[in-house]
This record gives C-alpha cells, structure tokens and sequence, in this order.
C-alpha cells in the first residue's frame, strides 16, 4: 500500500509562524480597509466631478477638475496593488496546508479582497478616462 506525502501528519502551522501570520493579517486586513476608505472618498469626489464636467468641453474647467479628480483617486488606489504584493509570501505559507485550513482560508480571502479592490478600482479608472476622453 503507497501512502500519500504527508497522510496523517498534522499540517498546521507551527504556534510560531501562526503569530507570525496573524499579525502579518492583522497589518494587511487594516491596510486593505484604510484603502477601501480612502478609495471610497476619492470615487465620491471623482463621480461628482465627472457629472459636473459631463458635456463640457476637453480643458475646461469642469472637465480639469474631473482630471484631477481622476489622478487624486487613482494614486488613492496604489496602496492595492502593494497590499497584493505583500499577500504573495503570506500565501506561500499557507499553499501547502489543507484547503479547510482556517489559516489558509484566512490568507485565500484577504488575497481575494485585495485583488478584487484593485480590479474594481482599476475598471473606475478606465471607464473615467473613457468619460473624459483620456
């Protein structure tokens, strides 16, 4: 009989790397949120300037402000994709856990929200670049 790799082993994290990634949780979760905020403002600001600048010519006033509306919400998005970035080690150490591993569902659903923000955030951008004529 040929077991599989692993069969009856325990695999959790250590205690150690458990804290270790709670906290590294913890930092992203927060990050994450503070983005969303921050983003939400910005879309607020960016969805009135674009409806001010509807039907306005390109380089007027209306329609400047909606430009910089844009540039203000895009550089608000920025913080995703970092978040993003610092989820790939996070999800590294928890690829080889079971995937009803609370740990990994943890880490899988952060990563998810991360990089969904980002796309949702990055569709805003084109589709106000698109309205402005960018």
């Amino acid at each position: 009989m040929i077991e599989e790799p692993g069969a009856g082993t325990d695999m959790r994290l250590p205690p150690e790397q458990q804290q270790s990634l709670k906290a590294d949780l913890a930092r992203e979760g927060k990050a994450l949120a503070d983005a969303q905020a921050e983003v939400a403002r910005n879309k607020a600001a960016l969805d009135k300037a674009l409806a001010n600048a509807k039907g306005k010519p390109r380089g007027s006033e209306p329609w400047s402000d909606a430009q910089m509306a844009l540039s203000r919400f895009d550089l608000a998005r920025a913080p995703f994709g970092e978040i993003e970035a610092r989820m790939t080690p996070l999800l590294r150490m928890v690829d080889s856990l079971d995937s009803e591993d609370p740990d990994r569902q943890t880490v899988e659903n952060l990563a998810t929200a991360a990089t969904r923000a980002s796309a949702d955030a990055e569709r805003r951008v084109q589709t106000a670049g698109a309205a402005l004529a960018l």
